[in-house]
């Protein structure tokens, strides 16, 4: 059991995190990332220019029914979502944007930034000076293609999960999901480590 004032370090500690979906084309799975967000903590979604409505008739009562019935009860995650077309709405006020990429191999030569594993961007994420509390932006691509090379070129860094390199093909609610999950328990220990 998490002592209380250890659970409000972990609250403190994800509040600046903002998941970003770049064109995501399937309700059920941004529905999906919600509830794996609302698991494990992390509260801010934001969509850049989605292939359907969230919203019904522009009302946040009336979500997506597909994104409603895979999000399992997740509904102020995506009663909060933010809705922009585009990337620069998305990141506006970000101090750091990392993209998520499972093609770090194909890239080396091409990009700069450094390549962090799930776990490793969740640790960095967790380092940022006490001071700074601009959101820090994880962005996700489209469903058939992830982010494109100019997406990834736009990102300080790049985090990939390390999968199995003949079949790292990540449904991008299960990309997300590990994601989240890291970073709770990225936020567990250092939490625990306070208290």
């Amino acid at each position: 059991m998490i002592h209380p004032s250890c659970a409000t370090n972990v609250v403190s500690a994800l509040s600046p995190v903002r998941t970003v979906l770049v064109r995501p084309s399937n309700p059920e799975n941004v529905g999906a990332v919600a509830r794996s967000l609302r698991c494990m903590g992390l509260n801010q979604l934001t969509l850049v220019d989605p292939g359907f409505e969230l919203f019904r008739n522009s009302s946040r009562k009336r979500i997506h029914p597909k994104a409603k019935a895979r999000s399992s009860g997740a509904l102020g995650i995506l009663r909060d979502a933010c809705v922009v077309k585009s990337w620069d709405e998305a990141v506006r006020e970000c101090e750091v944007v990392i993209g998520s990429t499972a093609r770090v191999p194909d890239y080396p030569s091409r990009l700069s930034q450094p390549v962090l594993t799930v776990r490793e961007c969740a640790a960095f994420i967790l380092q940022r000076d006490e001071g700074m509390t601009a959101p820090i932006s994880v962005v996700f691509g489209p469903e058939r293609s992830g982010l494109s090379q100019e997406e990834l070129e736009r990102c300080h860094s790049l985090m990939t999960v390390p999968c199995d390199p003949i079949f790292a093909s990540l449904n991008l609610a299960m990309a997300v999901q590990i994601f989240a999950y890291e970073m709770r328990m990225a936020a567990l220990m250092s939490s625990t480590k306070i208290c």
